[in-house]
């Protein structure tokens, strides 16, 4: 990956191209560069959404039609801890 730094969306979208790529004809050379700029984009990703992982709050209405602030749930998803 380009030391350049992305957001998470270009990110995502080079890696999206990089798998595109590698379902191509192209050269072992080629492959490994690829595999590695996108194990590196992965990784990025990764930390990524941890961080935002611990930062979204959501609200939940209580009985008394207040809301309070609770943990994201991710109950069902893949854990990325």
């Amino acid at each position: 990956m380009a030391r350049k730094k992305l957001n998470f969306e270009d990110a995502f979208s080079r890696l999206e191209e990089i798998a595109d790529l590698l379902d191509n004809d192209i050269s072992i050379d080629e492959s490994l560069k690829l595999y590695k700029e996108g194990i590196e984009i992965s990784v990025f990703l990764d930390k990524e959404l941890k961080t935002v992982k611990k930062e979204v709050l959501v609200l939940k209405e209580q009985a008394d039609g207040l809301f309070k602030e609770t943990p994201f749930d991710t109950e069902g998803e893949e854990d990325y801890e």
